[in-house]
């Protein structure tokens, strides 16, 4: 019966922190997203509700968010444990939208990119990443 109660309780607490990891997950994605409008790289998306970009949306965008010229694409996710610590880490990348219309004007032309990883306990980020592969490239 201890046993029982043993193995209860560990998959109890395995599936906590599994659960916490992926909230830590999804907090540095949100993170990220603020931090590219606020540092001016990227702007809001500029797709409708079903991810579409219309003349009508485009103009809206273009209206609030000139000085960006390209806007968030639709994150991909890949979660995994890359570094084999037992923890989920994610990649986490992007194309970025032309939401101006025609051959737009910004100095991206490449995906964008995250890692978030664990390293003794501690969530970190690598936001620069899609730069680091170009590099090696």
């Amino acid at each position: 019966m201890k046993k029982v109660i043993i193995g209860v309780l560990a998959f109890a607490i395995i599936a906590c922190n599994k659960q916490d990891n992926n909230t830590d997950l999804k907090n540095e994605v949100e993170k990220w997203k603020i931090e590219l409008q606020l540092n001016g790289e990227i702007g809001p998306s500029c797709s409708d509700e079903n991810g579409n970009i219309t003349p009508e949306t485009s103009n809206k965008w273009m209206d609030n968010n000139s000085h960006y010229g390209f806007g968030l694409g639709e994150i991909i996710p890949f979660e995994h444990d890359f570094n084999s610590d037992k923890i989920i880490d994610g990649f986490y990348y992007f194309s970025p939208s032309n939401c101006a219309g025609g051959i737009g004007s910004s100095t991206h032309v490449s995906d964008c990119g995250m890692l978030v990883y664990s390293y003794k306990g501690k969530v970190l980020t690598n936001k620069n990443i899609t730069h680091s592969i170009e590099n090696e490239i």
